[in-house]
């Protein structure tokens, strides 16, 4: 069952010290990407749409973080 693995792979980056986000996102940081990927595999999405949309968010939430706020 798809929603035990995302548990189970929570359990087991739970105590791991992530990167910002911002960081997060310009690295490509492989937890956050593996747990946003089972996440869209629990809603439903196929391995090749992931594979398709997985990162383009993450240029553009760099980008817009990085941006000077008014």
């Amino acid at each position: 069952m798809l929603s035990g693995k995302l548990l189970q792979s929570f359990n087991k980056v739970k105590n791991q010290r992530f990167p910002s986000i911002l960081e997060q996102l310009e690295t490509r940081f492989p937890l956050r990407s593996r747990l946003i990927g089972l996440r869209l595999r629990v809603l439903g999405f196929g391995v090749d749409e992931i594979n398709r949309v997985l990162y383009y968010p993450y240029a553009v939430l760099a980008n817009e973080i990085q941006q000077p706020k008014h």
